[in-house]
């Protein structure tokens, strides 16, 4: 079977970030995984964070060799243009592709749910640009979905995706901040449904239109109360 990695901070560090945020947001994923992708191996791995910057990312890529066939893999933690909580700068990111090399489904999702992740570095890409760079490198297709801005992990609706094969990468908004007949109802319902974790098992942004049109496909979650 296929597999899916969902990585997240094992503690608070700011507040109740990890267990306001990151932790029920990481449940509520893999409870949607499982019912929605049964055809899915689903793994939940909390990262302990106090060992140090380094550690952290020991942690991730063991976690990372554990997997077959990976589909999915999503990181719900704390990020900038340059480095995410886990342990990884935009130096080492690619560290990530070489350890999915060889491991990956023929079509790879990426969800960074991270502040500004997607946000342009100069004079360099940033960390969701940099990885879906080092996994076309190596072969892999798929798509890296990450944040343009500061926001909440996983309904903050400035997202851009990064598709990624070995001729290169494509940058999009998934839903364009611009376009006034859809950016609104894309907020509403990131911060109402499931849509917060199904768009990111879409390849195709116009398939994530069509949930956003028709509002009805996507499922009710319980309001957000942090």
């Amino acid at each position: 079977m296929a597999s899916a990695l969902l990585l997240l901070p094992d503690r608070n560090l700011h507040g109740h970030d990890y267990s306001g945020a990151f932790l029920p947001q990481a449940e509520k994923f893999e409870e949607f995984l499982t019912d929605n992708y049964p055809q899915l191996d689903v793994y939940r791995q909390e990262i302990d964070i106090s060992q140090g910057f380094r550690n952290s990312r020991k942690q991730v890529l063991e976690s990372i060799y554990g997997q077959e066939q990976l589909a999915l893999m999503a990181f719900l933690c704390h990020g900038e243009e340059e480095w995410l909580q886990l342990g990884f700068t935009d130096s080492s990111i690619g560290l990530v592709a070489d350890a999915v090399d060889g491991r990956a489904a023929s079509y790879l999702h990426i969800a960074i749910y991270a502040c500004s992740t997607a946000k342009d570095e100069e004079p360099g890409p940033g960390i969701a640009e940099g990885l879906a760079i080092a996994l076309g490198k190596i072969g892999c297709t798929g798509h890296v979905d990450g944040h343009a801005n500061l926001g909440h992990a996983t309904v903050n609706p400035n997202v851009i995706r990064f598709s990624f094969d070995p001729q290169g990468v494509e940058q999009e908004w998934l839903v364009d901040p611009n376009d006034d007949s859809h950016f609104a109802q894309w907020q509403r319902l990131l911060r109402r449904t499931d849509l917060r974790f199904r768009y990111t098992m879409e390849r195709t942004r116009e398939r994530v239109l069509e949930y956003v049109v028709n509002s009805k496909k996507a499922k009710l979650l319980a309001p957000l109360t942090y």
